[in-house]
């Protein structure tokens, strides 16, 4: 999982919604990579000024470390290792019929973002013919998990071209 995913699962799991503490943590602390677990005792103790700045007691500093931790090693939340896990199945199966990424150099790019929504967006930079060869296996991977209702498939001007729907519930 990355670091900014991280961040946000175990602040939103102590119930802590405060942007502006999750906007400095993500900022300022980068090793809060979201792999390596830190130690509890100077974490804490770096981490201390910051929850207090925002007004939140040092007890939940404590607690997210411990959390934090606990995220690191449990490899995060199920929702994220479907939302990755769906990605990497996603882009190997464009990858089949073309090169996945950005433009120019790319034939197609899954736009990461967007496996923040319900709908996942390919942009395809060669128009449809290649990506219908790999309709099918889309539809399989959209159709075996539960998180993403469709994968929208748009033309570089953001256009649609294709839409596939879950059809299974």
């Amino acid at each position: 999982m990355d670091r900014v995913t991280t961040i946000r699962e175990v602040l939103w799991s102590l119930g802590l919604r405060v942007d502006a503490l999750e906007r400095e943590l993500k900022e300022d602390y980068a090793w809060l990579d979201g792999v390596t677990t830190i130690n509890e005792d100077l974490a804490t103790d770096l981490l201390g000024d910051i929850f207090q700045k925002y007004d939140v007691p040092l007890i939940f500093c404590s607690r997210f470390v411990q959390r934090y931790n606990a995220f690191v090693r449990k490899g995060g939340s199920t929702e994220t290792r479907v939302r990755d896990s769906t990605y990497r199945e996603i882009v190997n199966i464009v990858k089949e019929v073309g090169s996945e990424g950005v433009a120019p150099e790319c034939d197609f790019w899954v736009v990461e973002d967007s496996f923040s929504d319900d709908s996942i967006v390919v942009i395809s930079f060669k128009g449809m013919a290649e990506l219908q060869l790999v309709c099918p296996q889309l539809q399989e991977a959209l159709d075996r998990q539960r998180l993403f209702r469709a994968i929208e498939i748009n033309d570089e001007e953001g256009r649609n071209l294709f839409r596939l729907e879950r059809t299974k519930r």
